[in-house]
């Protein structure tokens, strides 16, 4: 895994995630898969079952009763998670998006090593912790501020165009193979490109129930992006 070990925080979401696919996990798989010691893993799940999140067994855990393989945590979360473990190997990224990005903001909180750039006022908030020292540096874009608090406008598409990401992660209202993916705000089509021409990888966060749908615009096709993830 890019970067170093996994944040503890991270680490929780991303064995939530493997408990609601498979129901099950084992210490020595995610100390591999995380680069941390079974002793760490251990402590993440005292953590989760303390929390109601698993119940421990004998050389790992597995999903309390009651919780369903497959349907549990929210699929937002579990996108947002996997999105996180790939953004451990960034040192600056953009976040462009609504609830699925602000989830994924929050799984950041503790890289003080990382540089977010957004267009968005509640991303940039979901990003901030309880410790300044400790959280990431946000950088809000200047324009237009819209009732939704996220700013768009010539402005803020010029300022964005002065900078170099290394990755910009996107949500989108639709995708489809002819389309790609389309937002249905005009301007924010427009900043969503500049943001994939400033960015060295892009990758786009889909909800399952945008899949074969389709908003107003388009802001990329399907070669524009590295990545793709949806559960």
């Amino acid at each position: 895994m890019g970067g170093g070990p996994a944040p503890t925080k991270l680490r929780h979401e991303l064995i939530r995630a493997e408990l609601a696919r498979s129901g099950g996990v084992r210490i020595r798989d995610l100390a591999h898969r995380f680069g941390v010691s079974p002793a760490t893993v251990r402590r993440d799940l005292s953590a989760l079952a303390d929390a109601g999140y698993a119940v421990n067994v004998h050389g790992g855990a597995l999903l309390p009763v009651g919780r369903v393989p497959g349907r549990w945590p929210p699929e937002r979360e579990t996108i947002a998670a996997s999105a996180a473990r790939s953004a451990l190997q960034h040192a600056s990224i953009g976040l462009f998006g609504g609830p699925l990005l602000q989830t994924l903001a929050r799984l950041l909180r503790d890289r003080a090593d990382l540089r977010i750039v957004t267009n968005s006022l509640p991303v940039a908030k979901a990003a901030g912790g309880e410790d300044e020292k400790n959280e990431p540096e946000v950088v809000l874009l200047s324009g237009v501020l819209s009732p939704s608090g996220t700013v768009f406008g010539s402005v803020a598409t010029a300022s964005l165009r002065e900078l170099r990401l290394d990755a910009s992660y996107f949500d989108c209202a639709g995708l489809d193979a002819p389309t790609g993916a389309t937002v249905d705000d005009l301007g924010e089509a427009e900043l969503r490109k500049t943001a994939i021409q400033v960015s060295r990888r892009s990758i786009l966060l889909v909800e399952p129930a945008r899949l074969g749908a389709r908003g107003l615009r388009s802001f990329g096709g399907l070669t524009d992006f590295c990545e793709v993830i949806h559960h």
